[in-house]
């Protein structure tokens, strides 16, 4: 800046900042002078000097205001995606929604209108396929049209305008309808014979109410002729009740090996004779096995939970048992 002050070729705002200086510093102004007055450049040393006194110090903010303003903004990033991590619930995926399209339904007139039929085409492939054996100890049953004056057939219209009920009629056919019995059927005396367009109905004999008692009567073998008779409920009670015993199920209590007498002296030999003259009740799950011990008489004042020791180790004993099964069992034990 020296240099081109002192050779013309600095600009106004540099001459102005060097006359500045050189106003305030009585150095800077002697400097110019001697300059000016030199016929040799400037040392470089002595330049490097003059440009440090005549160029004004920069300010702090100016040296650490943009570090201070990067850092800020910085750190604020690093907040912002912290505080917008943390704020997501942690929840799973929603289960996407998938849209259906629902078919539309028959009206109520043209529902009375359809009657699904058993296509015969699907029976005859059925027979066919079954062995020969199986057909002919079946009965083949089709349903008759003409013999239900209730049932319309569907019109091949109205399957173009309702594919859904037509394809479920053509999957699932429904069974056959068999005719309800008539009035000689309820009566109990006919009997229709089967045939290969019509499913057999066996009518059986209802019992009649007994013109002499009123009571309902039952059929009977007679044992002279033979022959099915008509017997009353009263004659069937009188008949049956002497052939009726009322028997209970017997019970055998539990048994220890070895006996009685082998479990006295067994508890008498544990006790050392402490025991003699006391009343033990003891309780048997369904599997033998002691759950409890009871004293009814206990002279000795002897500890039932030794006692109960004494018994599991022992002889083992037997379940009680009934017609049923095991059962458990309380036994009373005199010693």
């Amino acid at each position: 800046m020296l240099r081109r002050y002192v050779a013309g070729q600095a600009s106004d705002a540099e001459q102005h900042a060097v006359e500045r200086a050189a106003l305030e510093d009585p150095f800077v102004a002697d400097a110019l002078e001697g300059f000016q007055a030199m016929p040799s450049p400037v040392p470089t040393d002595l330049t490097q000097k003059l440009s440090a006194r005549i160029a004004s110090p920069r300010p702090f903010t100016v040296i650490y205001g943009r570090r201070v303003a990067v850092a800020a903004g910085l750190v604020g990033v690093l907040a912002t995606a912290y505080v917008l991590l943390t704020s997501i619930p942690q929840t799973s995926p929603e289960t996407p929604v998938v849209a259906t399209k629902l078919a539309p339904l028959p009206s109520p007139a043209l529902a009375d209108t359809l009657v699904t039929e058993q296509p015969a085409i699907a029976l005859q492939a059925k027979v066919k396929t079954e062995p020969r054996t199986k057909t002919q100890s079946k009965i083949q049953v089709q349903q008759t049209t003409e013999s239900a004056p209730d049932t319309l057939t569907m019109p091949p219209a109205t399957l173009d305008q309702q594919p859904i009920i037509a394809s479920r009629m053509m999957i699932e056919p429904t069974r056959a309808r068999v005719a309800p019995p008539t009035d000689t059927l309820l009566s109990g005396n006919s009997q229709l014979k089967a045939t290969a367009n019509q499913p057999t109905v066996m009518a059986r004999k209802q019992a009649a109410p007994s013109r002499e008692t009123g009571s309902v009567a039952r059929l009977k073998r007679s044992e002279i002729t033979g022959e099915l008779e008509l017997e009353t409920e009263a004659d069937y009670a009188a008949r049956t009740r002497d052939s009726l015993v009322v028997t209970q199920a017997p019970t055998v209590p539990p048994q220890p090996q070895g006996g009685m007498e082998a479990l006295q002296t067994y508890l008498l030999e544990k006790s050392q004779q402490r025991l003699q003259g006391a009343l033990l009740e003891i309780n048997f799950r369904k599997n033998g096995s002691i759950s409890r011990v009871r004293f009814l008489k206990n002279p000795a004042r002897l500890s039932r939970r030794q006692v109960l020791l004494w018994l599991q180790q022992g002889p083992r004993w037997q379940a009680a048992f009934t017609a049923k099964g095991s059962i458990p069992y309380t036994v009373q034990l005199s010693l």
